[in-house]
């Protein structure tokens, strides 16, 4: 099966993490995937995927905990988590840690920017 296949399969309350999650919260990806990793039950997982002997294992179920379903949309895992599921990927997982820490990265510098407007501003106004 594809990954866009098990991702449409996966039972209510799994959540998408890694390349799947990355794709979910940013809407694409920087490089296509065949792997899936979910936070899920596992026995709900055997309820929707059949094994069918294949030695070629594209779906990966982690154990979720209790934080971990409390702070995850929409199925989805937080930023920081999928984070750390690509980094531990390694090199496969390494681009799509990059675009994602490309994707922090502006917050904190539009914050600057609107500190530095303002003060700016009531500089300008004395």
């Amino acid at each position: 099966m594809t990954a866009s296949e098990l991702e449409a399969k996966l039972p209510r309350g799994a959540i998408l993490t890694a390349y799947s999650g990355f794709r979910a919260k940013l809407g694409s990806t920087p490089a296509d995937y065949e792997q899936v990793f979910v936070y899920a039950d596992a026995d709900g997982i055997k309820r929707a995927f059949k094994p069918n002997g294949n030695k070629e294992r594209n779906l990966f179920v982690l154990a979720p905990d209790e934080h971990l379903m409390r702070l995850s949309e929409s199925g989805v895992a937080p930023s920081v988590q999928i984070y750390v599921d690509l980094w531990q990927l390694g090199a496969p997982g390494s681009r799509f840690a990059q675009e994602l820490e490309r994707d922090f990265a502006p917050v904190p510098t539009r914050a600057l920017e609107e500190a530095a407007r303002e003060i700016g501003k009531k500089w300008r106004e004395r």
